[in-house]
């Protein structure tokens, strides 16, 4: 991780990370890439798995992922600062996005299960 990448570039290097080897999931920005829903899921399934049937995301509609989304991090203590309407729409404001992932990287541990040695503080330029 370079000195001069800011939290923003920190945020979304740490999702895509996370969601790397999801099929159907691409995490390019702050605001398109996350109307689906499939990223939110995705971050909440590789911390916990039992909690969303990662299977059903790319049969659902965006509506239904980022509802789905958004109640299982509620009942993981994150507060719900969006609604689906909020972010299924043609350009999602990036600000709120952003502010609602990094209320996620606060909710999990660093290191989820299974994937070892990947920290959000360290990168890996090949």
């Amino acid at each position: 991780e370079s000195e001069d990448m800011t939290a923003k570039e920190r945020l979304l290097f740490w999702s895509k990370q996370i969601t790397d080897g999801y099929v159907g999931v691409r995490c390019d920005n702050f605001t398109t890439s996350w109307r689906d829903g499939r990223l939110f899921n995705a971050i909440i399934h590789k911390y916990r798995p039992d909690l969303v049937d990662i299977s059903r995301v790319s049969t659902q509609t965006n509506r239904s992922n980022l509802e789905q989304a958004f109640t299982v991090a509620e009942q993981l203590g994150v507060a719900r600062l969006l609604d689906p309407e909020d972010v299924d729409v043609q350009s999602p404001d990036e600000k709120s996005v952003i502010t609602y992932v990094s209320t996620l990287y606060d909710a999990f541990p660093k290191v989820p299960d299974g994937v070892d040695g990947i920290s959000p503080n360290v990168s890996y330029w090949y």
